[in-house]
């Protein structure tokens, strides 16, 4: 009886360990943000339907996040509580997550963002906590912020929804918005709500980040905006795991072809350890051809030469081509440096970025909008990088439309002229011509 009895009470220390075990790499749910206030401005809420499109940054603090026992980890889901509905639905309702450097918000953070949720249909969001579940989860560095992104394109409009919000010390909020636009695209919209410290109250799903051998790409830092085509390769590695790690490969393909793998010995210690858990490495020098775009991917394995535990946040990859400089046409005859719309010359702006003076000459003619044509935030430029539109005749090159509730032109970057043209607004309740918004100049 005895015996019988010792092994049972042996079962039961093992079980009550295991639970242990279990309970140390248990889910958490963290609520950030404790205050009564509420938050409804169009560009802060997250549900700005009061306007057709709409896209919101929040910043949480490392400081924060390790005051409620987040730690390096990965984020799972994000929710809002809303006390205040509306009738419109949110299509397209997308939440991008990123670490980032910045400590206040005065326009948008731009990086490697995490898309976590994209909504396959419309979302349309209840009274009380709204929460979404990610498909990819989000992965803190436990060294840096968090920046949390928020977009929606909608064809209609009815009133904000209301959500539960804090006041921050630092300005954490920033939006933009705009009708008949795209919410989802890079840079901002037409109308800026500019930055708040009235935040949304979120509450997110957290796992700590127990596992044994876990590293990954943290970052592709180069090339950045480049003019010559053979560009260094540069990459950061960091160690997400409960391990010490000793030795590592990093692999890269350039669109889809495997390229030679680099082997490191170099040791990264845990996060928070007496030792660096992060590490820049050269790849190579790669030979970028002009004229098209190249797919760079990069990714890890082998931590201590082992299994990695946790794959998800291996790789990184960036879309690159040489940045521009020179004068190009819109309009014009066909050519490697002519373009056949205005939409055509930004969307390579803001994919390449500039490394040097650019001047796109503008074609006689009527272009008549039914969208704003929005210049984001473009990378490189400079009072010398700057970036010209020139209609050469304001009176033979016209920019007509009637869009209401926002500008026939929308400019998000520093050191961008329109020049010799007239830009007409035909809408008989909102007629703005061109707007300028965040920090552009």
């Amino acid at each position: 009886m005895k015996v019988k009895l010792q092994k049972q009470v042996r079962l039961l220390l093992m079980l009550a360990l295991t639970f242990l075990g279990l309970s140390s790499r248990a889910q958490i749910n963290v609520q950030i943000g404790t205050g009564t206030g509420t938050q409804s401005n169009t560009g802060h809420t997250p549900y700005g339907t009061l306007f057709e499109d709409g896209k919101v940054q929040y910043l949480i603090t490392k400081a924060e996040l390790n005051a409620l026992n987040i730690r390096a980890g990965q984020i799972g889901s994000l929710a809002f509580n809303i006390t205040t509905t509306s009738t419109q639905t949110l299509s397209g309702f997308t939440i991008k997550m990123a670490n980032t450097t910045a400590t206040a918000l005065s326009g948008y953070v731009t990086g490697s963002f995490t898309t976590c949720y994209s909504a396959a249909t419309a979302v349309a969001p209840v009274s009380g906590w709204n929460t979404y579940n990610f498909t990819t989860p989000f992965v803190f560095n436990d060294q840096s912020n968090i920046v949390i992104e928020v977009c929606f394109d909608n064809a209609a409009w009815a009133g904000n929804y209301t959500v539960q919000s804090s006041t921050t010390l630092f300005n954490s909020v920033f939006g933009t918005y705009q009708d008949a636009g795209t919410g989802c695209a890079a840079g901002s919209l037409a109308n800026s709500a500019g930055s708040s410290t009235n935040r949304p109250n979120m509450r997110v799903n957290y796992l700590p980040n127990n596992s044994g051998n876990n590293i990954g790409v943290m970052s592709i830092d180069s090339p950045t905006t480049f003019c010559s085509n053979l560009q260094p390769i540069y990459v950061t590695v960091g160690n997400f795991g409960g391990n010490s790690v000793s030795g590592f490969n990093v692999n890269w393909s350039v669109n889809g072809v495997l390229q030679t793998p680099l082997s490191s010995t170099a040791t990264l210690d845990t996060m928070g350890g007496a030792n660096p858990s992060t590490l820049q490495l050269f790849l190579a020098n790669y030979n970028f051809p002009s004229g098209v775009s190249t797919l760079l991917r990069v990714w890890t394995s082998g931590p201590n030469y082992q299994t990695d535990t946790v794959t998800n946040n291996d790789s990184a990859s960036v879309v690159k081509s040489l940045s521009m400089t020179g004068t190009y046409t819109i309009g014009g005859a066909p050519g490697a440096n002519n373009f056949s719309t205005i939409d055509s010359a930004i969307d390579k702006l803001a994919l390449s970025g500039v490394c040097g003076p650019v001047v796109f000459n503008v074609a006689p003619g009527t272009y008549t909008r039914t969208t704003t044509i929005t210049v984001p935030n473009i990378i490189g430029t400079s009072n010398i990088n700057t970036i010209t539109f020139d209609g050469g005749n304001k009176n033979t090159c016209i920019i007509t439309g009637s869009i209401n509730s926002s500008p026939i032109v929308s400019i998000a970057s520093k050191y961008v002229t329109f020049k010799n043209f007239t830009v007409q607004n035909l809408s008989i309740t909102t007629p703005v011509g061109i707007a300028v918004t965040g920090t552009a100049s």
